[in-house]
């Protein structure tokens, strides 16, 4: 049988990341020392930006043989994802599934996504394949009547600088009913709803105007819901978060700071609830509860007040 030429191509989610600060420098005793703490004031140091890997959201590898190659994935997130299997090139073979297709993955699951099989002819074979992943299953149906409290503390308010449908940097579906808070760096970041912690970033420290620089370097933390929504907080501050991934939440916890991180104009809090809408993140409209019970629905420029 003929040697199978396999290329795979998987979509470059997650990569190396700038993060963490990196201290160089010498004690009263003369010893070198290098460490990710900042040293005290009166220490003369060195530092670099740490570069370190990015969480990947999912693993692959590949099993069977050269001539029926398979696929294992596995989900590293702590809720569901949809990965989405694209077909690019094939000759010869034939896949199990049938590619384009989308496989569900639920929090932690291992579990073989691809197959292939040479079709009999006896020719030389190619597939090449890519795969993108979206978080959330795309089967739930959103609670139009949950409560989602304001996402800082009681007695405080600040303003939102971009409302619903904000015409500024909320153009694609996943942002469109989306918010900016302005609110000062170091501003508790509470948790709107119960839920469990699926994703976070907590590393990265730049933020600027820059688009390609900054766009995806923004610290946040993704909270999955009970309706299978997700609550997304974004431009968190380095090393602020007070949580871990899989860690269970409840309405009022506090998640982190706020920041000013990532693809960003000043400090500020983005905040949006999503679902998986089937191979595609959208935003979905929602109000708030302040403290006292009121409700408020952050759909134009206003003083958010909790």
């Amino acid at each position: 049988m003929l040697k199978a030429i396999v290329l795979t191509a998987a979509m470059l989610i997650c990569g190396l990341a700038t993060g963490k600060q990196m201290y160089q420098y010498i004690d009263k005793d003369g010893i070198e020392h290098y460490t990710d703490k900042r040293p005290a004031a009166d220490q003369e140091f060195k530092s670099r930006p740490l570069r370190m890997p990015a969480a990947k959201p999912v693993a692959v590898r590949q099993v069977g043989s050269e001539d029926e190659p398979a696929w294992l994935m596995r989900n590293n997130l702590a809720g569901p994802i949809e990965v989405q299997l694209i077909l690019e090139e094939s000759k010869a073979v034939v896949s199990q599934p049938e590619l384009p297709a989308s496989v569900l993955l639920m929090a932690g699951q291992e579990d073989t996504i691809l197959e292939l099989f040479a079709d009999g002819s006896g020719e030389r074979w190619i597939f090449r394949w890519n795969y993108q992943v979206i978080p959330g299953d795309p089967g739930i149906v959103p609670n139009s009547s949950a409560v989602n409290y304001i996402p800082f503390p009681s007695g405080q308010a600040y303003w939102v600088s971009q409302a619903f449908q904000g015409q500024q940097t909320h153009l694609d579906k996943q942002s469109k009913f989306a918010i900016d808070i302005t609110m000062p760096e170091g501003t508790p970041v509470l948790a709107v709803r119960d839920g469990i912690v699926m994703a976070m970033e907590d590393n990265f420290f730049e933020g600027g105007q820059k688009r390609e620089r900054y766009l995806n370097k923004a610290n946040q933390i993704r909270v999955l819901h009970a309706d299978g929504t997700m609550s997304v907080y974004a431009h968190l501050k380095l090393d602020s978060t007070k949580v871990r991934k899989g860690q269970s939440v409840t309405a009022g916890q506090q998640l982190a700071e706020s920041g000013n991180t990532g693809f960003s104009s000043g400090p500020h809090l983005h905040f949006a609830i999503q679902r998986n809408a089937g191979g595609k993140l959208l935003s979905l409209p929602f109000t708030f509860t302040r403290s006292n019970g009121t409700q408020v629905v952050p759909d134009r420029t206003l003083r958010l007040v909790n």
